[in-house]
């Protein structure tokens, strides 16, 4: 008889990556609560094999920005590119300047419009220009220690910055605007302190990554955590605009959102 898992960390890693994960069943409501909380976890791990493949590169002497197109090209591999699917989903309902329901019936299409293309071409370019602006070299053209660690550290976080907001969005109260989709699941499952005991623990460990990757810099540790809990904020008002716009979240509106916040804190932490 075939075993099923109901961890929620595994049951996260199942449902919201293409990692290797046993058979975790039907998830329903009262497990999407417990899921969901893992979230951010999750993210942290995609991060650091992305900073693996990142680091790997730049030690084979492959330069930061080669390093920087791996290992975000790891962070969308490990994801099936889903999030990218929502934000070209996204830009295209919103392009397309439609009522919220026609709206939502073009992002529902199979198809990838003009708007979505353009959405993900210049995400990924801000994403990979922020993380190889590291990119410091020494009177014999070699990196310095301090910049290669701080790529490898911020793409270590950057994921789970990203997926911090997406636990917001799930708040209790918050609403969905396809009943029976996706986003539904984990629509509203969210409680509030829930929510403060993540961020809690999303400083801790910004504040963590930034110390070992600049020598405990005071500077760059406030400078790190104010730079996340920035993209979180922008992303909560991405969030709340798409509500607004589309009547409440969908798979795609959490996918878009995920992206616009990893780009936000990348950008925050690199200008400055």
């Amino acid at each position: 008889m075939k075993t099923t898992v109901t961890n929620p960390f595994i049951t996260a890693l199942a449902m919201f990556t293409t990692l290797p994960a046993p058979d975790v069943g039907i998830v329903d409501r009262s497990r999407s609560t417990r899921t969901i909380v893992w979230l951010p976890w999750v993210g942290m791990l995609l991060g650091a094999l992305g900073a693996f493949a990142c680091g790997l590169v730049m030690i084979l002497g492959g330069g930061p920005l080669l390093g920087a197109i791996c290992g975000l090209a790891v962070l969308t591999v490990s994801t099936g590119f889903l999030h990218l699917d929502g934000l070209a989903d996204t830009a295209d309902g919103l392009g397309s300047r439609k009522p919220a329901e026609e709206a939502l019936r073009i992002m529902k299409q199979s198809d990838i419009g003009p708007m979505g293309v353009c959405a993900i071409v210049l995400v990924l370019a801000i994403d990979t220009s922020a993380l190889s602006s590291f990119a410091n070299t020494n009177a014999n053209g070699e990196l310095w220690a301090h910049d290669f660690w701080q790529q490898f550290a911020l793409l270590v976080t950057a994921p789970m910055v990203a997926r911090m907001a997406v636990l917001i969005a799930t708040r209790v109260g918050a609403e969905t605007a396809r009943p029976g989709g996706f986003g539904a699941l984990f629509a509203a499952v969210t409680k509030p302190v829930t929510i403060v005991i993540s961020l809690i623990a999303m400083v801790l460990v910004v504040a963590t990554a930034s110390g070992f990757a600049s020598g405990f810099s005071a500077y760059e540790i406030v400078h790190w955590v104010i730079a996340a809990l920035i993209a979180v904020a922008i992303g909560t008002l991405w969030q709340k605009h798409l509500v607004k716009r589309f009547g409440g979240s969908t798979g795609d509106t959490f996918g878009s959102l995920i992206e616009i916040t990893q780009m936000c804190y990348l950008l925050a932490c690199v200008l400055g």
